[in-house]
């Protein structure tokens, strides 16, 4: 209770307001008009409890000004290795009737057992992300099929094309080219209609992911900011391309 008022910034905030400079250490701020020395700059990976945070604070606890029933706090804690969410549940269940003894106040055993009052412990992740999990799978699904249906398409415009081209495929296996041959030139064009294709769908999936962003605040999907376009997805992508180009080769 004692400490003096210490602060650590983000790097974003550190650099947007006090130009990064090394001299930040240990310069005194003031922060809701108390001075504060800063002790330390997290590094702009380190979005906790959510990306937007660029300032934490230490929580001043006294002991004797504590008092019970104030559920004032989120508490955030690394498991133990071994230690499981049910075990953890458990261990807090058994110390919560210990409280009214430690913290004397409004909470009392008998208003623990009347409102059956129990603790809880829950994955952060949980917490974080929600059921989103299962609405961007469903989205993915829907997506997938409308992949599936456009390769399908893609494929009979191609047997039409090849339709076409019966006479001069025919002339062509006359003059000595192998099936080999003319399936390579299939290969080929399906390889550049697909990689043409992909490319433009990471184009316009890099115009959507800003698009979001800007919109973000009218969106409710957790941690939308750190949603971007890395090398796994343009790997995932070229992945997608290929399959794409061997469909829609290999039908005609």
């Amino acid at each position: 209770p004692s400490a003096p008022p210490v602060a650590i910034i983000g790097e974003q905030l550190w650099e947007r307001k006090y130009g990064g400079a090394p001299a930040i250490l240990g310069r005194r701020v003031e922060i809701d008009g108390v001075p504060h020395e800063i002790v330390g700059v997290m590094p702009a990976r380190f979005g906790f409890p959510s990306s937007r945070t660029e300032l934490w604070l230490p929580i001043h606890i006294d002991p004797l000004r504590t008092k019970s029933a104030a559920f004032d706090y989120h508490a955030i804690a690394r498991l133990r290795p071994g230690v499981s969410v049910s075990t953890a549940t458990a261990e807090l269940q058994r110390l919560l009737p210990t409280a009214p003894e430690e913290f004397p106040g409004r909470l009392t055993a008998s208003g623990i057992a009347q409102t059956k009052m129990r603790s809880v412990v829950q994955p952060l992740r949980d917490v974080v992300v929600g059921d989103i999990g299962k609405v961007l799978w469903v989205i993915l699904g829907a997506v997938g099929f409308v992949l599936l249906i456009a390769c399908a398409n893609v494929a009979n415009l191609f047997l039409v094309r090849i339709d076409g081209r019966q006479r001069e495929l025919a002339i062509r296996r006359a003059l000595g080219a192998s099936r080999a041959a003319l399936g390579v030139e299939l290969m080929s064009e399906g390889v550049v209609l697909a990689t043409i294709g992909g490319a433009l769908g990471v184009i316009l999936a890099s115009l959507g992911v800003a698009t979001v962003h800007v919109l973000d605040p009218s969106i409710n999907v957790p941690r939308l900011a750190e949603v971007g376009i890395d090398g796994t997805v343009v790997v995932i992508a070229a992945g997608i391309t290929a399959f794409a180009a061997l469909f829609v080769s290999a039908v005609p």
